[in-house]
C-alpha cells in the first residue's frame, strides 16, 4: 500500500499554520490553562481538610480536559480544512463528549492490555486505533465505529504512522526546551500535522494555505 503522506510535508505544513495562527494559539493555550487551573487550585487547597470537595474538583478537571480535547481536534481540523479557527470551538462540541470519553477509555484499555502482552501488541494497537478520536469528532461516529474506521484507515500503515508520531512528539518536546516559549509553536505544529495525517489517511485533502 502506497504511503499517502510525507512526514516532512505534514510537519512543514503544521509549522506554517502554527506561525500563521500564533496569536490565536497563544490565546487558546492561555484560556485552556486558566480553565484547567481553577479546579486544580481548588483540589490543592482542599485535599487535606475537604477531600470530597478536592476529588470532586479533580473529577471536574478531568471532564473539562476531555471536553477541551474534543475542541482542540475540532480546531486542528478546521485549520486543515482552510477555515478560520475559533476559540469557541474549544467548548461548543459537548455533543461529542460522551463518544470522546468512551473512545478514550477503550483506547487506554486496549493499549494497556497490548503493552502487558510484551509491548509490541501495545505499539501496534496504539497506531491501529490512533485516528479513532478524529473520526468521532469529525464524522460523529460512536466509539466502536470510530475504532473500526481507524483500523481500516491505518491498514498496512502502522509503522509509518508510528514513525510520524515519534517525529511529531520530538518536535513538540523540543519546543518545551526553548524556555517553554517554543511550545506555543511546537504544540500547534504537532496538533495540526496529526490532524492533517488523519485527513489524508481518510482519503481527503489538506486545504490549509
Amino acid at each position: 500500500m502506497q504511503k499517502p503522506f510525507s512526514d516532512g510535508a505534514l510537519l512543514r505544513m503544521g509549522w506554517k499554520q502554527a506561525i500563521n495562527n500564533l496569536g490565536f494559539f497563544i490565546l487558546l493555550f492561555l484560556v485552556m490553562l486558566g480553565v484547567a487551573l481553577v479546579p486544580m487550585i481548588i483540589f490543592a487547597l482542599s485535599i487535606k481538610d475537604y477531600p470530597v470537595v478536592a476529588w470532586s474538583a479533580y473529577a471536574i478537571y478531568i471532564l473539562v480536559a476531555l471536553l477541551m480535547g474534543v475542541g482542540t481536534i475540532k480546531i486542528s481540523l478546521s485549520i486543515i480544512d482552510g477555515e478560520k479557527p475559533k476559540i469557541s470551538d474549544l467548548f461548543l462540541h459537548a455533543d461529542k463528549f460522551l463518544t470522546f470519553l468512551g473512545i478514550s477509555i477503550l483506547y487506554a484499555i486496549i493499549v494497556f492490555v497490548g503493552f502487558l502482552l510484551f509491548i509490541i501488541p501495545g505499539v501496534i494497537w496504539m497506531t491501529k486505533f490512533f485516528l479513532a478520536p478524529y473520526y468521532a469528532v469529525d464524522k460523529g461516529l460512536n466509539p466502536i465505529e470510530a475504532l473500526k474506521a481507524s483500523s481500516a484507515a491505518t491498514m498496512g500503515m502502522k509503522w509509518d504512522i508510528l514513525a510520524f508520531y515519534i517525529v511529531a512528539e520530538i518536535v513538540i518536546t523540543l519546543g518545551f526546551f526553548a524556555l517553554g516559549i517554543g511550545a506555543f509553536v511546537s504544540v500547534p505544529t504537532g496538533m495540526i500535522a496529526m490532524a492533517g495525517l488523519y485527513r489524508l489517511m481518510d482519503g481527503g485533502s489538506i486545504k490549509a494555505k
